[in-house]
């Protein structure tokens, strides 16, 4: 009879301890997945509340507390399944290059779907994440041929010596003489009003498919924008290239001093918009929210620079990047290249924006612009925008050049 208790009391303990561990199984797998639609979290609670009485009443526990974990588990493996085909889905609608397991030279950031990203902030998201962000085929066949027109036309014009307004080689930054006799790889002010196919710059610049995007990185209304550049970057006349740089904070800029300037505000949104297939910028993806490493700070001025990845864009694509990210430009002059370069302001920024755009020479001429060939819409957006860069101008006085002799 002792025997027989004593295998009794064994038995009894040996069910509790199944018990205990089926339930530390529940327990752990209910920590795992907390987050549930309604529907599953109705499922786990009918199962939780069945296990647990059970174990309570002691009748038949094993069996039903299997049942509900193979349930519970059921549920989980729908959800897993559910959320890696949502991750597939997003992954490829958002950047579809990400996920490769291919260490690309040269990778494309987050890029849209059907024209846009799937909401404002994707958009802004991939900017502050990456620096930067394409959005492919902003331009229409009709609108990307007739700026190819009007763009071949003023380069012409510049090349010939005929258009002062230019980027010369081998001179990197404003001001820049006029000049072509030794080369160009720019042509300046696409909207001065002397300028042949002014009407045509003017609907490219105010523009929906510039204003719409520029409003969602700025995360302002259109009461706010500022009108600044549009210029032009084109073939050189010989090969040329850009320095590694920010373009406003300098190469001699302390670690404190990076951080305390990237750190503020942009306060404006700038892009390229390539009209011919253009690989020519070369950017350091997240730079632009840090300091430079000391690998970058010894880096040669034109050599490679670690983690460098090449943007590569196709015609009609819009490419809009932070102009603090360390970036650099190279030039093939046996390639065709026609791309519009431009910027525009936030009107809570305007001090920290003068000397960037003022250095190029705006304010000579801006006043004097007809926007009558605009729509009214349009035209009253123009006339909005120059209104506030007039008064940045009447507010900031002489601002010099950023790198007056390079």
């Amino acid at each position: 009879m002792e025997a027989l208790l004593a295998w009794i009391i064994g038995y009894e303990a040996a069910q509790q301890k199944k018990r205990g561990e089926q339930a530390a199984r529940l327990r752990a797998i209910c920590a795992k997945y907390r987050e549930m639609s309604a529907k599953e979290t109705e499922c786990f609670a009918r199962s939780n509340e069945r296990l647990a009485r059970n174990i309570e009443q002691g009748n038949g526990a094993i069996r039903e507390a299997a049942e509900a974990i193979v349930a519970l588990e059921e549920i989980i493996a729908g959800m897993d399944k559910r959320n890696k085909r949502y991750e597939a889905i997003r992954s490829r609608a958002l950047c579809p290059f990400d996920n490769l397991p291919i260490d690309f030279d040269v990778i494309p950031p987050c890029k849209a779907h059907n024209g846009f990203l799937s909401t404002p902030n994707d958009l802004l998201a991939s900017l502050n994440r990456d620096g930067y962000v394409l959005i492919p085929s902003v331009l229409s066949p009709d609108d990307l041929s007739a700026l190819r027109a009007a763009t071949s036309r003023i380069t012409s014009l510049a090349r010939s010596g005929h258009w002062p307004h230019i980027r010369t080689l081998p001179k990197q930054f404003p001001p820049w003489p006029s000049s072509a006799e030794n080369g160009i790889w720019g042509v300046q002010h696409l909207l001065h009003p002397s300028q042949p196919d002014q009407a045509l710059f003017l609907r490219s610049y105010f523009s929906d498919a510039i204003i719409s995007p520029v409003k969602q990185l700025l995360e302002c209304e259109e009461d706010e924008l500022v009108m600044e550049l549009y210029n032009l970057l084109v073939r050189p006349d010989a090969d040329f290239a850009l320095r590694w740089h920010r373009d406003d904070i300098g190469a001699e800029a302390s670690a404190e001093e990076e951080e305390r300037r990237l750190g503020e505000p942009s306060w404006h949104a700038q892009w390229n918009l390539a009209l011919w297939d253009d690989r020519s910028l070369v950017v350091v993806p997240g730079s632009h929210r840090r300091a430079r490493t000391e690998e970058e700070r010894a880096a040669k001025p034109f050599g490679e620079m670690p983690g460098q990845r090449v943007v590569e864009m196709k015609a009609g694509d819009v490419v809009f990047y932070n102009n603090n990210i360390l970036h650099r430009g190279v030039y093939d002059a046996t390639v065709e290249r026609m791309t519009l370069h431009g910027s525009i302001g936030h009107a809570g920024g305007s001090k920290a924006r003068a000397r960037n755009v003022l250095q190029h020479g705006i304010g000579e001429w801006v006043e004097q612009i007809d926007f009558s060939s605009l729509d009214e819409e349009a035209r009253k957006r123009a006339e909005g925008m120059r209104k506030r860069l007039v008064e940045m101008g009447s507010s900031s006085g002489n601002v010099g050049f950023f790198s007056e002799n390079e």
